[in-house]
């Protein structure tokens, strides 16, 4: 490594951990803080339960610096005393540079979190008054709870010029920060300007060119136009048909199918009519055949019965 002195595993990764974490929630879109607010994120319990010294600290900031394109300056003045900021590159593999910008933002939010700790104090200061007050009332003391109103009313309006203060400073602190934001969307519209104009050079892609394209679809679509025409025109008689004509045949043709189809039922009754009729009369020819051809006492041979005459009178 180039960073003149050894490094542990531990510290590589906790500081590969701090990158990570930065870039991917960007720390509300803020690329500097000061060293407690650095602190406050990483120093405790950050990777593995581990709380960090500020040696601990100090040595990560210097790998960060020398691996990941960290600034850090001393010294940089804020509301009421010095401060120690840190900033991040905006993207991983760039290096960070702290400028005076950087560090009048730092004053302004310094002043404001200042503002903002006096406001709750002057806020707490004047509920407890109002107690007191209504306190020492109660007791009969009532000097003295006038006096704590009088602190009170003092206090209030001190507490109204602080919450002026921080509103014009956060105004100031916004409009820097959307300014930044301004800066960087006026930078992606001049890439894609660039970009854009880049391709229209190339590859023959110019006004001329799309006009000639179009020009060539428009011919195109044309002759379709004019093929589509030719053949409407072989189908204009087909096409003008009268549809009350041809509902008119198709009644025509459903009455005749249902005649036809009664015709038919009434001849399939018909003949199977006949076929009974036929079919009984055969029965009863088979049955007078058989009773023709058995014998019988009155259809004997008179022969056969002479003899048996003769016979019988020899007998006696």
């Amino acid at each position: 490594m180039d960073c003149g002195y050894d490094v542990t595993p531990t510290v590589k990764t906790i500081a590969e951990a701090i990158v990570r974490h930065h870039l991917s929630h960007e720390y509300n879109n803020r690329h500097i803080m000061t060293l407690s607010q650095f602190k406050q994120a990483y120093a405790h319990h950050f990777v593995n339960e581990i709380d960090l010294t500020d040696a601990d600290l100090s040595l990560i900031l210097r790998y960060l610096h020398s691996q990941h394109g960290i600034a850090f300056a001393d010294h940089v003045k804020g509301y009421g005393t010095n401060y120690m900021i840190i900033k991040f590159p905006e993207r991983e593999g760039q290096r960070a540079t702290i400028t005076r910008h950087d560090e009048a933002v730092i004053n302004i939010r310094t002043t404001c979190y200042a503002l903002s700790v006096q406001v709750d104090e002057l806020q707490k200061k004047s509920e407890e008054l109002a107690k007191e007050a209504l306190l020492e009332k109660k007791k009969g003391h009532t000097a003295k709870a006038l006096y704590c109103l009088k602190r009170k009313k003092n206090l209030h309006e001190i507490l109204e010029r602080r919450l002026k203060s921080m509103e014009t400073m956060d105004t100031i602190l916004m409009k820097i920060e959307s300014s930044q934001d301004d800066i960087q969307v006026i930078q992606a519209f001049n890439m894609g300007a660039s970009a854009l104009k880049s391709l229209l050079g190339k590859d023959g892609l110019s006004i001329e060119s799309v006009d000639d394209a179009m020009e060539k679809i428009q011919t195109v679509l044309d002759d379709q136009k004019e093929i589509e025409d030719a053949l409407q025109i072989g189908t204009d008689d087909f096409l003008n048909i009268d549809d009350d004509e041809i509902e008119n045949e198709l009644s025509q043709l459903i009455k005749e199918s249902d005649s036809e189809s009664t015709v038919a039922k009434k001849d399939s009754n018909t003949m199977t009519t006949t076929a009974v009729a036929d079919s009984e009369l055969s029965r009863l020819n088979h049955l007078l055949a058989s009773v023709k051809e058995t014998p019988t006492t009155h259809n004997r041979n008179p022969s056969l019965t002479a003899n048996e005459s003769r016979e019988k009178e020899l007998a006696s």
